[in-house]
Order: structure tokens, then sequence, then C-alpha cells
């Protein structure tokens, strides 16, 4: 049997609905699919009533940004309480920091003569939780870049003139509430 314990919807930075998503795992012929959006957990109950009657058990998730030192990790929260107070509002700070920061980054852009909008970006994000992939494509749109590649490249990259870094929750803190919600705390990425 096969499992993907690392998917992402339209919720955060997927290009698929929770529905489409689960019609793809049960299309591969997955067991189990974790849905896990960057900082939120409402892509979590469209994959659910999606699943009913297909061999597809879904598993709740979240995927949080945190720092461990000098260094950004990501921390999923896997088999979680997505309905838990705790993990809700840890995730709505960390939204609340995306946002802030989706706002220094559009007035870095301005500063430099790319006339965007935090509302173009909001409306990308779809309500979601906002990641620079929806500023890159609201680049691409207005025409300051070509492709999403070339507006991480000459923008919004580490590095590039209008990167800001990211705040984030601490990684105790994730650790806690994702052990309090239920799940099962690990790396995102590894290596």
């Amino acid at each position: 049997k096969k499992a993907e314990l690392h998917a992402h919807t339209i919720h955060s930075d997927g290009v698929l609905t929770p529905e489409e998503l689960v019609a793809e795992a049960d299309r591969v012929a997955l067991a189990v699919l974790a849905v896990t959006d960057h900082d939120i957990v409402s892509g979590v109950a469209p994959a659910r009533a999606a699943a009913q009657g297909l061999d597809l058990e879904i598993v709740a998730g979240i995927e949080f940004s945190t720092n461990l030192g000098d260094h950004e990790i990501h921390m999923l929260g896997l088999f979680i309480d997505e309905a838990d107070d705790g993990l809700l509002e840890c995730a709505h700070q960390s939204r609340r920091f995306r946002h802030q920061r989706a706002g220094e980054i559009v007035g870095r852009l301005n500063d430099l003569g790319v006339g965007v909008k935090l509302a173009a970006v909001e409306a990308a994000a779809g309500g979601g939780s906002i990641g620079r992939p929806h500023i890159a494509r609201v680049l691409v749109e207005h025409g300051a870049a070509a492709t999403l590649d070339e507006a991480f490249r000459r923008f919004i990259g580490i590095g590039r003139p209008a990167f800001i870094p990211k705040l984030t929750v601490g990684v105790e803190q994730v650790i806690r509430v994702v052990h309090r919600a239920g799940g099962v705390a690990i790396l995102a990425h590894p290596a």
C-alpha cells in the first residue's frame, strides 16, 4: 500500500482543491493521504468528504514554518485533531505572520517600482494561507516576471531585493501544540 504524508491544496500553496487532490490520490491508488497545508487545516474536512466511499484514509495534518537557531525548518503535524483550540490559535498566529510578511514584501516591490497590491496577493491566496508563491503568481500576472521561477530569482527569493525573512512561531511551541492536538511532529524536509 502507498501513502502520501505531505500534500498541499489550494488552501495554502498547492494547485489542487482538496477534492481534486483526493481524486488524484484515488487515481494513483494511494491508501493514505495526509492533507498538510501551511498553517491552516481548512482543507482537511473537504478532503475527508471527498474520500467517503473510497478506499482512502485521510490523515489530518498541518505544516508549520519555524526556526531552529538560524535555520528555517518546516514541521509537519500528522494525525492531529484539526479542531483543537491550541492548534487553531497557533495556525492563526502563523498566518498573521505570513500576512504581515506579504505586506512588507509588497511594500518593497512598490519601492522597486513594481506596482503590486496586497489585495491581489490576498486574492491569489483565495482566503487561504499566503505564501511567496502567491506573490510570484501576482508578479507574473502583472507582467513583472515571465515565470514563477523568474519572480523568485529577480524579486522574492532569498537574498533578492524584495525578500523579507519570515517571522515564525518557535519550534518548541509548534511541537507542544501538535502533541497537545494528539499529533506527531516530524521534520517536513529532513535533508
